[in-house]
């Protein structure tokens, strides 16, 4: 082989590696939202079962948590994906 084209091969080698650890990250950020938008769903279920009368301010509260936070997750996986494209 020549130079080149191992100086290629190399190149692809490191980038095939570089994505699979991007990969793994983002799985992991993934899987981390995944969990935190579970026990939110379910500290809401929780407050709007048992809460008592002066649980109505939490509970709005986690209800505006319940929709923004997936909101802003969803816009910001939009960001990312256009500015990675540049």
């Amino acid at each position: 082989m020549t130079d080149s084209a191992q100086d290629k091969s190399t190149m692809e080698n490191e980038t095939a590696a570089e994505n699979a650890g991007r990969k793994k990250t983002v799985r992991g950020f993934a899987l981390a939202a995944a969990v935190i938008l579970i026990l939110m769903f379910l500290a809401t279920l929780l407050v709007a079962l048992f809460g008592g009368q002066n649980s109505k301010r939490l509970l709005t509260a986690l209800i505006f948590a319940d929709v923004a936070v997936p909101v802003v997750l969803y816009g910001y996986a939009l960001l990312t994906k256009q500015l990675r494209k540049k």
